[in-house]
């Protein structure tokens, strides 16, 4: 079988607060791109993800968020441990808030 690609983009639209050092999340917009021999209609059909879309959407999501720690830490920006806590204290935010979320398109 041949190897097969699937990218995960997310585009966020952050409000400024006030106090112009922190900003609220407004809208994520999520695209999934996909190499030309996978089945886009196993991933999205008439715009809108199936459960596979949303799995590889969850991977491609995940593994940048793996790589983006290791990188992290190996360019010493920040030890494992406090980069994990960093994203697991954005992703309670970002779970505590309500977005608007649509999917989006790539435009090149």
């Amino acid at each position: 079988m041949k190897e097969g690609e699937f990218i995960g983009i997310s585009k966020v639209t952050m409000i400024p607060n006030p106090d112009g050092k922190t900003s609220k999340l407004k809208r994520i917009e999520i695209i999934l791109e996909l190499s030309p021999n996978l089945n886009r209609s196993a991933y999205q059909v008439e715009g809108e993800f199936t459960k596979e879309g949303v799995n590889a959407m969850a991977i491609a999501f995940v593994h940048g968020l793996a790589g983006c720690i290791h990188y992290a830490h190996r360019k010493q920006f920040m030890l494992m441990s406090e980069n994990h806590k960093y994203i697991l204290e954005c992703l309670q935010r970002a779970l505590d808030s309500e977005p608007d979320v649509k999917l989006g398109k790539l435009d090149l």
